[in-house]
């Protein structure tokens, strides 16, 4: 049974697979290592973890195993965090500043623009494009 939310609805979560909704007693979660991901995104876990939802043990397998298979960047996990920062703060902050708010050293934060440059400028591959599964983190 699920639990009633104070507005009287049913607390629901959405499978990361098939975008089928499920009560949230009934879904099926597992975090993951994902240096794309960031606590800024609105979650309770650290910075470089990522929670799954699924709607069946076999979607939430899929997706385990397909954050498996990606490798986790260092540089790509502080690019995230810097572009948080200045997203919440403006553009306007000094490397001293921008440091400070993201908690990045300001050889992370150099490290995390090289990443960001040069992985922007870059066309980007679907391995998984024509495989006939969809969700690729």
């Amino acid at each position: 049974m699920t639990r009633p939310d104070p507005d009287g609805i049913d607390a629901m979560e959405l499978c990361d697979v098939c975008g089928a909704l499920v009560p949230e007693d009934e879904a099926y979660l597992s975090v993951v290592a994902d240096s794309s991901a960031t606590a800024t995104e609105g979650g309770e876990l650290m910075d470089g973890e990522r929670l799954l939802t699924a709607c069946t043990w076999d979607h939430l397998e899929h997706l385990v195993l397909a954050y498996e298979q990606r490798p986790f960047v260092r540089e790509e996990l502080w690019a995230a965090k810097m572009l948080d920062t200045l997203q919440l703060y403006g553009h306007h902050l000094t490397s001293d500043q921008l440091a400070t708010a993201s908690g990045l050293t300001p050889a992370q934060l150099d490290h995390a623009r090289t990443w960001h440059t040069h992985h922007h400028l870059l066309p980007h591959h679907d391995h998984n494009a024509g495989d006939g599964h969809n969700p690729a983190p």
